[in-house]
């Protein structure tokens, strides 16, 4: 199954807060982070978020915001 299908069949089985959207620039992002180089900074960023995470997280929870946004840092800075 192609990528795009594979996504797909994901998003629905999912419980997502947020709108979620398969197009050509989402596949391209999910191919850079899956190849060796792409992967290694996701991994790093990752590492260094896990100082903050329980804060923002709880923070998230108080002004109930979707904890799925944390990850949205992750895209911006990594």
């Amino acid at each position: 199954m192609a990528l795009a299908g594979r996504l797909l069949a994901q998003i629905e089985a999912g419980q997502s807060q947020l709108p979620l959207t398969v197009n050509d620039a989402v596949l391209s992002y999910i191919s850079y982070f899956t190849n060796v180089k792409g992967s290694r900074t996701l991994l790093a960023g990752l590492r260094r978020s896990g100082r903050y995470r329980d804060m923002i997280l709880r923070i998230f929870a108080e002004e109930g915001v979707p904890r799925e946004l944390i990850h949205v840092a992750q895209a911006e800075s990594g």
